[in-house]
């Protein structure tokens, strides 16, 4: 899991964000049957997420891959945005507009996955290269 390049927080922080990818992505996986009973058609939804999350996390142990960490963000902060909708007004497609309660392990998963999103994002600040002016050669 260590690069050449990378220095040891970054190291670290990679660290970081792999553990709680892949605690978000057994956390969605284990709920899964759960959401099965409840509404259907969240199942594609966790499958899909904890897939993704998953692969993205085995990614990253093998290579640092700042190209995908921008995928990454997007993934779990929608991942986080649809859990607060609903929790809050609810999701149009659960038909009646239902706000489901907030569990413990709701709180574990979306900490991972917030985790994640800070550490991604303070890793694209620092490794992204800033562009400066043109050279005359």
């Amino acid at each position: 899991m260590h690069d050449q390049d990378d220095t040891p927080s970054m190291f670290r922080m990679r660290a970081i964000i792999i553990v709680a990818l892949l605690l978000s992505s057994v956390i969605h996986f284990a709920l899964t049957p759960e959401h099965l009973r409840q509404v259907p058609l969240h199942v594609l939804g966790f499958l899909v997420v904890a897939t993704c999350q998953a692969a993205l996390a085995i990614v990253f142990v093998r290579r640092p891959a700042p190209t995908l960490w921008p995928v990454a963000v997007i993934l779990t902060v929608f991942s986080l945005t649809v859990y607060i909708l609903s929790r809050t007004i609810g999701l149009a497609f659960e038909g009646v507009h239902r706000h489901e309660s907030v569990a413990a392990i709701d709180l574990v998963c979306k900490g991972a996955e917030l985790l994640a999103v800070v550490g991604l994002l303070l890793n694209i600040h620092t490794t992204t290269p800033v562009a400066g002016p043109p050279v005359d050669r």
